[in-house]
């Protein structure tokens, strides 16, 4: 598998083409057989114990596109923030939309979120080898970002660790 500039498209293309895409038996035969070859082993049972470590990855993304995929039970969440994204985020509406429309709950977005998180970690592990959880990261972004604000709130104002009222 190329490792280049375009990995994150590639990434996607086998993760949604019905085709191409890691449904096709002959496809995944051959991730799994790039993925032997790139362990320098040279076993005859290690592609067989490589399809069997990799089958679980296959088809937990495979469930998770399946959730977001049109009849699927996310499907409807995808489309409210993709109709959020589209009417809001991106300023391409048109006619004024009721307050009435539904949208996206918290809890949604956050399994939505998660959802995506796993999606590319399962799909970076099974592709390419690498092991990247995106949640520890976010930990790290969290750590930081907690500092920060405290710094910015300053130690004489209310809900600032060091904060002593006046006397």
């Amino acid at each position: 598998m190329a490792k280049g500039k375009g990995w994150w498209f590639l990434l996607g293309f086998i993760a949604f083409s019905p085709t191409y895409g890691l449904r096709n038996k002959e496809f995944f035969d051959a991730v799994v057989a790039d993925r032997a070859a790139g362990t320098g082993l040279s076993s005859k049972f290690e592609e067989s114990a490589m399809k069997q470590t990799l089958e679980p990855k296959r088809d937990a993304i495979i469930n998770l596109v399946r959730k977001y995929s049109e009849g699927g039970t996310g499907y409807a969440v995808l489309d409210k923030l993709r109709t959020l994204r589209n009417e809001r985020l991106a300023h391409r509406q048109t006619t004024p939309t009721s307050a009435a429309s539904a949208d996206a709950t918290d809890d949604e977005i956050e399994s939505f979120y998660e959802d995506n998180l796993e999606l590319v970690r399962l799909l970076l592990s099974l592709v390419l080898a690498t092991a990247f959880d995106l949640r520890e990261a976010a930990d790290m972004y969290r750590h930081h970002a907690k500092y920060f604000w405290v710094n910015v709130r300053g130690e004489r104002t209310e809900g600032h660790p060091n904060y002593r009222q006046a006397a």
